[in-house]
């Protein structure tokens, strides 16, 4: 059905309806289906704990599911399995999703700016920062970009700080990415793309995603987009 959706907008052949109505079918069928792989992954990992495929499933998974199921479908498994280098994969990261929960301390960091000069997070001590995950190329992440500087511009004189942190892996990319999109604030990279070192330490397996932390280096809040962004930093300087 996808395919035929492509097909219909590039051939011009459908109009707006009968391309919304295609489109809301494929995506009614496409949480149906994700639903029932989730299922049938689980099953399989359930049924089989002396199975290496089963962490392959739990891998599948990860992003899908709260981590604390994944937990779950790890303790399940045979000790064998559970020590094989999968598995230990999985109790790490599990691990690490804990340590950036709401109400821990803030992993601590440095990174560079575009000028090479490192920047840490206890640069940003006694104050309130937005950490916030991103890349030139993903394209919510440039959507919600807008919705992020309307918060800097309303907050940042009243003890609001954000540093952003790439994804990219091309300089040249991140760079003018910032300078589209107006980004006013500080912004680190390492270049490595998914491996960029910050966000393997905080668990980020897809962006856009953000981490609120307060004054005394404490994680308060985490994805907040929008309004959700707006009520909690109003909440927070309301009066200020």
């Amino acid at each position: 059905m996808r395919a035929e959706l492509v097909a219909l907008r590039k051939q011009g052949q459908a109009d707006d309806a009968q391309f919304n109505a295609k489109k809301k079918t494929y995506d009614s069928l496409s949480v149906i289906w994700a639903a029932k792989e989730q299922d049938l992954y689980t099953t399989f990992v359930k049924k089989h704990p002396n199975s290496l495929v089963s962490i392959h499933s739990i891998n599948y998974l990860l992003i899908d599911i709260d981590y604390e199921d994944v937990a779950h479908l790890y303790a399940g498994l045979s000790p064998g399995v559970q020590a094989s280098k999968g598995g230990v994969f999985i109790r790490q990261y599990v691990a690490q999703r804990r340590s950036t929960e709401i109400g821990k301390d803030a992993l601590s960091f440095k990174q560079a700016d575009a000028l090479g000069q490192l920047i840490a997070l206890s640069d940003f001590k006694g104050k309130y920062v937005l950490l916030d995950f991103w890349a030139s190329w993903c394209i919510p992440c440039r959507q919600e970009n807008p919705k992020v500087l309307e918060a800097y511009n309303k907050y940042n004189k009243k003890g609001l700080e954000i540093l952003g942190i790439s994804l990219d892996d091309k300089r040249t990319d991140w760079l003018k990415a910032i300078a589209d999109d107006a980004l006013p604030w500080k912004q680190v990279s390492d270049l490595k793309g998914w491996n960029n070192e910050v966000s393997v330490l905080y668990s980020v397996y897809s962006i856009p995603q953000n981490f609120l932390i307060d004054p005394q280096g404490k994680i308060i809040a985490k994805d907040l987009r929008g309004p959700e962004l707006e009520a909690a930093l109003s909440k927070i300087f309301e009066g200020k």
